[in-house]
Order: C-alpha cells, then structure tokens, then sequence
C-alpha cells in the first residue's frame, strides 16, 4: 500500500471532526496548487480513494462536500474543475460511481451542502442521478 493510499484509509477512519480539519486542510493546499499539480496529486488522492470500502467512500466524499461547500465559489470551483476532469479521464464508470454515491448520502449532508450539491447535479444535467 502506499504511502497516499494509507493516509487515505486513515483519514476514512478518523472521528468527523479530525477528519473534517484535515482534509480542509488538504483541501486548501490543492486550491493553492498550480493546475499541474492540484491535478498530480488530486488524481492520487482519488486514486486510493477509489480503492476503499464503499462505506469508507462515503464518509471521505461526505466530509469533502460538507468542506467544499463552505468554501468561497472561485476556490470550490477550481477543485471542483480539476476533481471532474479526473473523474472523467477515468471513464464513465468512475463519474457515475462517484454520482450515485453522491446521491445515496445527499440526505445526509447539511442543509447548505445539500443545497450545493444539488445545484450541482442540476448544472451537470440529467444524466446524472
């Protein structure tokens, strides 16, 4: 396992708020990134992402909504941009992993998250649930 594929798995594993305060965190310095490395390292992270438990995916993607959600618009976009051009050089099957996941836990995110996440989806079209 590697190195990013571990402090993936353990961030999963974190209490919320640890958890929360990291990844914000990691989320900030990929905004700071240039392109080339915000994508580098973001395609990494999803990587490993990718590798975990369904549940684990669903805690991480939860946290990482909550958190970008409360971001300003220009940084959130920015991230958002770089996640979905990633999420699309892996092929449809991995957007519509991450789509579906989005939607078995929008019930569980916050009333602002959830309100962004679902300005999203509608700005992403129908074709996605």
């Amino acid at each position: 396992m590697s190195a990013i594929q571990e402090m993936v798995k353990a961030l999963a594993a974190l209490p919320e708020e640890q958890r929360r305060t990291m990844m914000a965190a990691r989320l900030e310095l990929f905004a700071e990134m240039s392109e080339a490395e915000r994508r580098r390292s973001m395609a990494e992270m999803i990587d490993a992402m990718m590798g975990l438990p369904e549940e684990e995916r669903r805690r991480l993607l939860r946290t990482r909504l909550e958190i970008l959600a409360g971001f300003p618009e220009d940084k959130r976009m920015r991230l958002l941009q770089t996640h979905m051009a990633i999420l699309q050089e892996k092929g449809p099957t991995a957007v519509q992993q991450e789509m579906s996941l989005i939607h078995t836990l929008i019930n569980e995110l916050s009333p602002t998250a959830r309100a962004f996440v679902q300005k999203l989806m509608a700005q992403m079209g129908p074709s996605h649930p």
